[in-house]
């Protein structure tokens, strides 16, 4: 929460006030439809949104430019995945080698056919940027190799015990700053949410 993050988020207040940007509780159900049929000119979307304009929209001519990185310069969004299994199995030492072969080798056929996000295994992720450069876009892939590259990152969904709870005081507060509807303090709110954290730690 440094003064960058304040002035941005002043900025997009500002936008949503003027009527250039809509508020943050417009209906976006639709908006992936709406941009794959030419009718949105910028759409902020994962990286698992190019396979599907690779194969269901070969006509549609779009390109893809990275997350900006914050203040610092080695920040930016990050979502992640992975293989997890009980820890009380019949056969663990089978299980452990078929996640392996899961969080590497099977990413060489599968990103070949659907080349949805990059693996984190990187010798395998290469797979992803080869079949997105070979199906004409290499920006698309420059631009998610650079967002796999940043060192820290920061993350955009968790699972601990606080993660309901400080969301819901976050989207609430910051949206309602953005919309204009309270005089929210952006540092303190920020506070309140890691306080929320440190609570259940």
């Amino acid at each position: 929460m440094d003064d960058k993050f304040i002035e941005a988020a002043t900025k997009r207040k500002e936008l949503i006030a003027d009527g250039i940007i809509p508020q943050t509780s417009y209906d976006g159900g639709n908006q992936q439809s709406m941009f794959e049929a030419g009718e949105v000119g910028l759409y902020y979307y994962g990286q698992w949104e190019i396979d599907n304009l690779l194969r269901s929209c070969p006509d549609l001519n779009w390109g893809y430019a990275a997350t900006p990185k914050g203040a610092s310069g080695a920040t930016t969004t990050y979502d992640t995945v992975g293989w997890v299994s009980p820890r009380d199995l019949a056969h663990p030492e089978e299980t452990w080698e078929l996640i392996k072969f899961m969080s590497g080798q099977m990413y060489e056929s599968v990103l070949k056919v659907t080349p949805v996000a990059p693996c984190a295994h990187k010798d395998y992720a290469n797979v992803f940027y080869d079949a997105v450069t070979e199906a004409g876009h290499p920006e698309a892939a420059e631009a998610v190799r650079e967002m796999m590259s940043v060192e820290t990152k920061n993350g955009v969904r968790y699972a601990a015990d606080w993660a309901s709870d400080a969301s819901k005081m976050w989207d609430e507060g910051y949206n309602n700053f953005l919309d204009s509807k309270a005089d929210t303090d952006l540092k303190e709110l920020a506070d309140k949410v890691n306080e929320v954290i440190s609570a259940n730690q």
